[in-house]
């Protein structure tokens, strides 16, 4: 009995240290926001590998709402299919409260642009081409981002 209960203690501070180790920590301080250990070359290849601890996440067609207070990794926001129009528009609110944190465009296997910090932002790309892939990176990044797209003069996107 007494060996189940050690065995069972072991276990459980090996799942606590595991999920500890998971994050990855913000090296450069408070006032520096930029990726450390997270490279471009991983941003754009897409490997959603990420670690997330009290997110909500809300979509829609056409839109997504996502609150993380500690996030590592690399994950794909979303992935927007053009099939035709005039311009597309993309609005979105991003708040950083912490750790290291980058958002990007990615079109074609490369970054089109970063999306800048703030509220009440607006992207409008004019005669889109196929899809595009919004991408968020962080190293324990507390978070949050609300982003709705729109194709204009089309059915649908």
């Amino acid at each position: 009995m007494k060996r189940k209960i050690a065995l069972l203690l072991a276990l459980c501070v090996g799942v606590i240290l595991c999920l500890c180790a998971c994050h990855i920590e913000d090296k450069n301080g408070p006032d520096d926001y930029s990726l450390v250990e997270i490279t471009e070359e991983k941003l754009i290849n897409g490997s959603s590998s990420y670690t997330e601890t009290n997110s909500i996440i809300n979509k829609t067609k056409n839109s997504v709402e996502l609150s993380c207070e500690k996030f590592s990794g690399v994950r794909t926001l979303k992935k927007i299919t053009f099939t035709g129009g005039k311009w597309l528009e993309i609005n979105y609110d991003l708040e950083l409260d912490g750790g290291n944190f980058r958002a990007v465009l990615i079109h074609d296997g490369e970054i089109v642009m970063d999306l800048p910090i703030g509220e009440d932002q607006q992207i409008i790309i004019d005669n889109p081409k196929s899809s595009y892939e919004i991408r968020i990176a962080g190293e324990s990044a507390d978070f949050e981002i609300e982003l709705e797209y729109y194709c204009v003069d089309t059915s649908d996107c």
